[in-house]
């Protein structure tokens, strides 16, 4: 019997049944009278337990950044950074703003950042300039994939208008050979409903899948002035030659690593070069 009193057990295993007595979902436990017992008596891991219990992560994460608890902050993002990803975003700021630079934790807070895509590079760049230790070593594979994806996408947009201006050649074709050379009208049945055409139809001088486009005018409702079939299409290669004719640039890119090696002989001011290209949106 005595060697079941409270006394004679362990403050290690006294710990261990508190924690199994908080994370009993049977027991009916004031909870905030609890968490509040827990931060006067310097319980820690029973205050995470608590705060775990509400769903309240973004409090543990803020619990372990006041104890200076870097393993604490990193297990926290990692277990419930999938369903808060904000608490990584955190965790840069609070990285940043330490004395010491951890540049493995850097590193893999960037990771998860780039791949859930919580941030614009500009931003990830202001908040690490705020640390005196880092260096552009310390964001070298987050902007070399970046940018390998801005150049990758630059090739695409190329690629794009090559493609639209052998298109724009053909149609000055054929809207020169439909000024100059009379078209003659063979369609026998609509386009839309299939029905051999009778009057009143209307003929569009563009073509659908190699047939011309003619329609029963009851078939065009109140929209006579756009082919149905082609407008769709035609609208979009406008929306997209709009975008191609905004994009900026690709000698911005060549422009950057120009700087960025004119510069390699101090890091300081080659992490200025990047923070200076990502301030100007010159790869947004």
């Amino acid at each position: 019997k005595q060697a079941n009193h409270p006394s004679s057990r362990s403050p290690e295993e006294l710990k261990q049944k508190a924690l199994a007595l908080l994370r009993n979902t049977k027991v009916g436990l004031d909870v905030e009278a609890a968490l509040l017992t827990c931060q006067l008596r310097n319980f820690n891991e029973g205050v995470v337990v608590l705060l775990e219990k509400q769903g309240l992560f973004k409090d543990v994460l803020e619990h372990y950044m006041s104890l200076k608890s870097l393993d604490g902050v990193m297990d926290t993002c990692r277990r419930h950074g999938g369903q808060d990803p904000q608490l990584w975003i955190s965790c840069l700021h609070w990285l940043a703003a330490c004395d010491t630079l951890y540049t493995k934790e850097v590193q893999e807070t960037l990771t998860q950042i780039e791949e859930r895509e919580l941030l614009p590079p500009l931003v990830v760049i202001q908040i690490l300039s705020q640390n005196n230790n880092a260096t552009l070593e310390l964001v070298k594979g987050y902007m070399t994939r970046y940018l390998q994806r801005e150049m990758s996408q630059i090739q695409e947009d190329k690629s794009a208008i090559q493609a639209f201006r052998d298109e724009t050649e053909s149609m000055r074709k054929e809207i020169e050979s439909l000024r100059t050379t009379a078209k003659i009208v063979q369609s026998r049945n609509c386009s839309a409903c299939g029905q051999t055409l009778d009057l009143p139809s209307v003929h569009f001088m563009c073509s659908y899948q190699g047939t011309p486009c003619s329609f029963h005018q009851r078939c065009l409702g109140e929209n006579e002035n756009e082919c149905p079939l082609c407008g769709p299409e035609h609208a979009r290669v406008k929306e997209m030659a709009a975008s191609l004719r905004s994009s900026k640039n690709a000698d911005v890119h060549e422009n950057f690593f120009r700087q960025l090696e004119a510069n390699k002989a101090s890091d300081s001011q080659r992490f200025s070069t990047v923070a200076e290209f990502f301030s100007r949106g010159l790869f947004s």
